[in-house]
């Protein structure tokens, strides 16, 4: 009975052991936010002190292997929506030819204007669409990186909100590595007394 006892208190004492270190690991990845110093030396969580490195790598793996530019407008500038600009681009001419230029001066252009720029969108439609995405692109691309707006957009999360976006993200994980802890610990309780016992 003694022995039991003793197997059962080492079991759970290096359970606890294990549990509560690595909890304290995962707490240490995110805590104290702010440096705390202690003379020669300072503490602060990982993650908080790494943020803008963690904020580079995730935006350029984003880039590189998820989402680029190029990408971005593949996805706006589908066949549909392409189809819809030129619309858009005929009916705005149309309109401003029945504003500006009078019925008279209309009429002197021969048949129904309406047609005639629709069969002008419906000819050059498609290189002027092109050519007006192609400047576009360039331009953005001039302007931003999808990269450049990640890396900026995770720097400028407050701390507290960084932190639980990672934990967000790595819940599942991070209570693995809890567990693990427990189990480890478990097990060297247990070594530790078949050890002791046959000492």
């Amino acid at each position: 009975m003694e022995n039991l006892y003793l197997f059962l208190t080492m079991a759970a004492i290096g359970g606890i052991i294990g549990y509560s270190t690595n909890k304290v690991a995962v707490k240490m990845l995110f805590r104290p936010h702010r440096a705390i110093n202690f003379g020669f030396f300072k503490i602060q969580g990982v993650l908080p002190k790494r943020q803008s490195d963690i904020a580079k790598s995730v935006s350029e793996m984003i880039e590189t292997a998820l989402l680029n530019e190029d990408d971005l407008f593949d996805k706006i500038f589908t066949e549909s929506s392409r189809t819809y600009l030129k619309d858009t681009i005929a009916q705005a001419i149309s309109k401003k030819i029945h504003r500006f230029i009078p019925s008279m001066f209309r009429t002197m252009l021969g048949g129904d204007i309406d047609h005639l720029v629709d069969n002008f969108i419906e000819q050059e439609g498609d290189a002027l669409i092109n050519t007006l995405i192609n400047h576009i692109k360039e331009a953005s691309k001039e302007e931003f990186r999808i990269a450049d707006l990640i890396e900026e957009r995770i720097n400028a999360l407050d701390l507290s909100e960084f932190e639980s976006m990672v934990k967000t993200l790595t819940k599942r994980e991070l209570r693995h590595i809890e567990t693990i802890g427990l189990i480890l610990g478990t097990l060297i309780g247990v070594t530790q007394y078949f050890i002791t016992s046959f000492l």
